[in-house]
């Protein structure tokens, strides 16, 4: 389902849709909670250009016959405790932080276990210092790489969601179109 109103989307996602739901809306608000279907958010101040846009995205998405997932923001073991009910078969997004860098082993592995599509690590190399932040983000790494059965983590220098990335998900199509 593709809609323009927050509500609806809200509501689909509520009633356990059969599809992924998606919500075509405007910018973020400050502290605004993560939301419970995928929402592509539109930063324009022009409300024209910003309704060709929502237009040709609703276009896009309709032509579109790869999977979307519903996409969860991990940034601590607290977010993972609140979040855990909505991780099974979303994308994890975990973003390493010097604060949460000790814990990012246990973080992801637990996205794992709980039956995520994947997880993708969001590190830019620098910040944290590579000292302290590379040797966990390897050992991650290396861990889903030895670990095929698992959900697959990967490393994106942004926090935009790589959706085309993605292994198939439940009932996701076959053929030319078909991810990984």
């Amino acid at each position: 389902m593709i809609t323009l109103s927050r509500d609806e989307a809200a509501s689909a996602r509520a009633k356990g849709p059969s599809g992924p739901v998606v919500w075509i809306g405007g910018p973020v608000e400050e502290g605004e909670p993560d939301l419970p279907f995928t929402a592509l958010r539109i930063g324009v101040s022009d409300p024209e250009l910003a309704a060709r846009i929502r237009d040709h995205l609703l276009r896009a998405l309709a032509e579109e016959d790869a999977p979307l997932a519903p996409t969860v923001r991990i940034c601590s073991r607290a977010a993972l405790v609140r979040r855990e009910g909505r991780i099974r078969n979303a994308l994890v997004i975990v973003q390493v932080r010097a604060g949460n860098v000790r814990y990012l082993v246990e973080i992801v592995g637990a996205c794992r276990e709980a039956g995520c599509r994947a997880v993708q690590l969001v590190w830019d190399g620098l910040s944290p210092s590579p000292a302290g932040a590379a040797p966990r983000v390897f050992a991650i790494l290396e861990q889903a790489r030895s670990s095929p059965g698992l959900p697959p983590v990967f490393l994106a220098p942004s926090r935009l969601p790589m959706l085309h990335l993605l292994p198939p998900g439940p009932g996701a199509p076959r053929g030319p179109h078909a991810h990984l």
